[in-house]
């Protein structure tokens, strides 16, 4: 192997893991969309718990709970869901996911235009 196509080779594997990279961002953009529609509409919950007599709800610690989510009112009596709502927000998507929350917004807005453009 030539120094020149040795370069060649190693410049097409970063080509590639580049575009591998680009696709698994765009896998995880995708999925974030799905999720921040599906909660904003209320046909899929997080993953959380009552807890307490009022009913206050927490997020899972392992699956659902976030660095975001901390600074979030903790549920009381006169807002047992304030964690709930925090969940369905793209800022709490995007850290679950690993994705700008502007984007998920972005794109979501155009989801649910083509949803209403089929109604």
């Amino acid at each position: 192997m030539t120094l020149n196509s040795y370069e060649q080779e190693q410049a097409r594997k970063k080509a590639y893991y580049e575009f591998a990279q680009e696709q698994v961002k765009l896998s995880n953009l995708r999925r974030a969309v799905a999720y921040y529609v599906s909660r904003k509409n209320r046909t899929e919950h997080p993953d959380g718990k009552l807890k307490g007599r009022p009913g206050k709800w927490y997020p899972h610690p392992k699956e659902e709970h976030r660095s975001c989510c901390d600074y979030i009112k903790p549920p009381s009596h006169a807002c047992p869901y304030s964690l709930m709502n925090h969940c369905r927000s793209a800022k709490h998507i995007g850290n679950l996911l690993e994705v700008d929350p502007k984007e998920i917004k972005r794109l979501a807005r155009i989801e649910i235009n083509k949803e209403e453009e089929r109604r």
